[in-house]
């Protein structure tokens, strides 16, 4: 049996070696990791998003959720994103409207970083990590996401 605490904190260091959450989702369960877009939304920032985001109140985002899934469609996190729109390219806008292509992937080009905003490890429960992070490229945030990953990214695959 895995042990869940040893097995969360490796995943955490995995997960947080790249800018690039899925690259490394998929570094970790060792296949390509597909997205499954359930909510894209184009609209004004509320003034705490506009914060965070740091935009004017009522600047254009897009509000994102869905899954990232491993091959064979097993679920392994739930996502949110916004997305500033006039911080990405009408390509990657494009992509965002269009296909159900990863973030990290749709706005790659921008080489963006990624920085914590809060991560904790509930003990028990269906998700095993709660991620809060900004996107960030050139000196300005892109989008702020939250992601949860599912106990069985860290009990069924090891990363080993």
């Amino acid at each position: 049996m895995v042990d869940r605490a040893h097995a969360v904190d490796r995943f955490v260091r995995v997960l947080n070696a790249d800018p690039s959450a899925t690259r490394q989702l998929g570094v970790w369960c060792r296949c390509p990791i597909t997205a499954r877009v359930t909510r894209r939304v184009w609209r004004a920032a509320t003034p705490a998003e506009a914060d965070v985001l740091r935009i004017p109140p009522g600047a254009l985002v897009q509000d994102r959720a869905g899954t990232l899934r491993a091959t064979g469609g097993t679920v392994l996190s739930e996502i949110a994103a916004l997305v500033v729109a006039a911080r990405v390219t009408p390509s990657m806008r494009a992509a965002l409207d269009r296909s159900d292509v990863p973030l990290g992937v749709a706005i790659g080009a921008l080489r963006f970083r990624r920085q914590i905003v809060s991560q904790h490890a509930p003990s028990a429960g269906p998700h095993v990590l709660h991620v809060r992070a900004l996107l960030w490229a050139g000196g300005t945030p892109v989008a702020a996401v939250e992601e949860k990953y599912l106990t069985n990214v860290v009990l069924r695959w090891t990363g080993s």
